[in-house]
């Protein structure tokens, strides 16, 4: 995907794709839908990940002044149980991918970062809606966060939902 990146700014929850086709996203993926069925569009802007990416890399603030680790023991089910010292490494990890994405200019590829890999499975997921407009999927919030902060022009996605009016698009976005 070219400069389309620059213009995502909603998201679908994984509820609203399971909603729509009966499937969780990742099942989903290249399932064409009527857009006109849904419902729930959620600016990036509202999710923490997003603003605490930003926070992050873009405004330079550090994950503590941003009560990352305190929304991540106290918000989340699945990071509920982990020690201060792992929540710390996670966010130590994706400070490293940040800086590795930056000075490669680039995201690697999902066969890049595991040879057994098929495709882009467990990538940046993106759906492409009506008209062609492109919607962030809810999978690889914080790659996909440090493709938009450095301004990158391309990565590679794995496709979601497809709107029935917008498989030309998605053609020419393979390409």
């Amino acid at each position: 995907m070219t400069s389309c990146l620059r213009e995502i700014d909603e998201f679908i929850t994984g509820d609203e794709i399971k909603r729509i086709s009966g499937l969780s996203r990742q099942e989903a993926s290249g399932v064409i839908i009527d857009w006109d069925l849904i419902q729930n569009v959620e600016s990036l802007h509202n999710d923490f990940r997003f603003r605490y990416s930003f926070g992050r890399w873009a405004e330079d603030k550090t994950w503590s002044e941003l009560g990352v680790y305190e929304y991540m023991k106290n918000e989340t089910i699945k990071y509920r149980n982990m020690s201060q010292e792992q929540l710390e490494e996670r966010y130590i990890n994706f400070d490293k991918l940040f800086h590795e994405i930056k000075s490669d200019g680039r995201l690697k590829t999902r066969k890049e970062i595991n040879k057994m890999n098929f495709r882009e499975k467990d990538g940046i997921l993106i759906h492409v809606g009506k008209n062609g407009k492109l919607y962030f999927g809810g999978i690889g919030f914080h790659r996909f966060s440090i493709a938009k902060i450095l301004k990158l022009e391309k990565i590679h996605a794995c496709i979601g939902v497809v709107a029935k009016d917008a498989i030309n698009t998605l053609r020419k976005m393979r390409h």
